[in-house]
């Protein structure tokens, strides 16, 4: 007699199909606004948490997946000002000269380029 075991399955990660546009996209609207983003610490206190920084904002949005994460780190990390690039994003959102709307800027950039360089991909394809 055979007896069928189920096995529980983990949620999907972000599969490498997924467009960095995507995933970029996904990552700004958890601080699209100045009330959802936060400095010197990675999100708020309590149940309700709808405020993060930058770098809790790409782990919420790649979740498991370490690929996804590099990904949108290194998109957004290759649009940082020349003196701040490689330093790390978690330093340049704590900084006191970095507003709400440089957050924004680094992603529209982000976007913009993932988005043309996902077009053309599609053009060779």
């Amino acid at each position: 007699m055979t007896t069928e075991i189920e096995v529980p399955v983990a949620p999907p990660a972000v599969r490498r199909e997924t467009k960095l546009s995507d995933l970029l996209l996904k990552t700004k609207a958890l601080i699209d606004r100045p009330w959802k983003w936060c400095k010197h610490r990675l999100a708020c206190k309590g149940l309700d948490c709808d405020e993060h920084c930058l770098e809790h904002a790409i782990l919420l949005a790649t979740g498991d997946d370490g690929d996804a994460h590099s990904r949108v780190y290194n998109a957004l990390d290759a649009e940082l000002p020349d003196n701040r690039r490689g330093q790390g994003l978690w330093l340049y959102n704590d900084l006191g000269t970095t507003t709400h709307a440089d957050i924004v800027a680094l992603f529209d950039r982000a976007v913009e380029k993932a988005q043309a360089r996902e077009m053309w991909a599609e053009l060779q394809g």
